[in-house]
């Protein structure tokens, strides 16, 4: 299990670090304004048409009764049944035979299952509502998350203490995304069949918080870490704008600030100012590219109170 850091970084251009330093809060996304086209799947993608999953189950349901051993454990499943009582009357004389009826046989089935899917997928929709997200990295340093979240260089690195203790915007809870070539989903034909079938029941909803933890191996650089929060109810209704959620922080919990080493010097004055002045606990770093390597040096300009 990897360890959850004692300290992580929010990244951010100069207009938010100021917006963060002024407001002592953090702006948790909806998952719907996440920077990148893969973060939500839509209810309406994730639907199996129902023409595909009865033949898909028709199909898998026929090759059952000519299989040479059944791999179910679930025998009162009326499904399972109805193949055991099929094989031992031998009630088809071929697969496609059996597929033929079976098309009709399974509507009431699959009209259930849909149902079924309905639900899951209203259960998904709220969840996407009433979902917000704080992206973080798990270094100061990190030049991928410089680049995309630190405005190439010329933004704002605040390294939080990650307490669990605390229930406010500083990073609570924080879960490591993983990096992979395929997406996750909630659902797909096996998942579907295998639930009809009573092989493995479908639980999709323990997969929402999934979805929004792996990324595209393109990103592995990034090495993002993010917390998750379900609002309740009262608190999204209440809300004028659904797009985040801004919470205040403990100034405690703020321990660090990265200046980014291209960010100009008028600049990097005027924001010390403002630290100081309304963060006086925090140590304050700058940022400078090392001579022969790809990396930066930090060296600490400040040392708060």
């Amino acid at each position: 299990m990897t360890s959850i850091p004692a300290i992580l970084y929010k990244y951010a251009d100069l207009e938010t670090a100021h917006k963060i330093i002024d407001t002592k809060t953090l702006r948790w996304l909806s998952p719907y304004q996440l920077p990148e086209p893969f973060a939500v799947n839509s209810a309406k993608s994730l639907m199996i048409k129902d023409d595909i999953l009865t033949d898909a189950l028709a199909k898998f349901v026929a090759s059952m009764i000519f299989t040479h051993s059944l791999p179910f454990k679930d025998t009162t499943n009326p499904i399972v049944k109805a193949i055991i009582r099929w094989r031992s009357t031998d009630r088809f004389d071929s697969e496609e035979e059996a597929r033929s009826v079976l098309n009709d046989l399974l509507q009431s089935t699959i009209i259930k299952q849909q149902e079924k899917n309905q639900e899951m997928l209203e259960h998904w929709d709220y969840y996407l509502d009433h979902l917000r997200i704080l992206c973080l990295g798990d270094k100061p340093d990190n030049l991928a998350l410089w680049q995309t979240h630190g405005s190439n260089h010329t933004g704002v690195a605040f390294g939080f203490d990650v307490d669990p203790q605390h229930d406010d915007g500083a990073p609570q809870k924080p879960s490591k995304v993983k990096y992979a070539e395929q997406r996750p989903v909630l659902t797909d034909m096996r998942a579907q069949i295998e639930d009809i079938l009573g092989i493995r029941r479908l639980e999709p909803q323990s997969m929402f918080a999934t979805q929004f933890l792996v990324k595209s191996k393109t990103s592995i650089a990034e090495q993002e870490w993010r917390c998750l929060r379900v609002l309740p109810e009262q608190q999204v209704m209440q809300s004028d704008d659904k797009t985040h959620s801004d919470f205040t922080f403990n100034l405690e919990n703020l321990k660090r600030v990265y200046l980014g080493s291209a960010m100009s010097s008028d600049d990097k004055i005027q924001l010390m100012n403002r630290i100081k002045e309304e963060l006086p606990h925090t140590d304050i770093y700058s940022c400078t590219p090392n001579m022969n390597q790809f990396s930066l040096k930090l060296e600490k300009i400040h040392t708060g109170k």
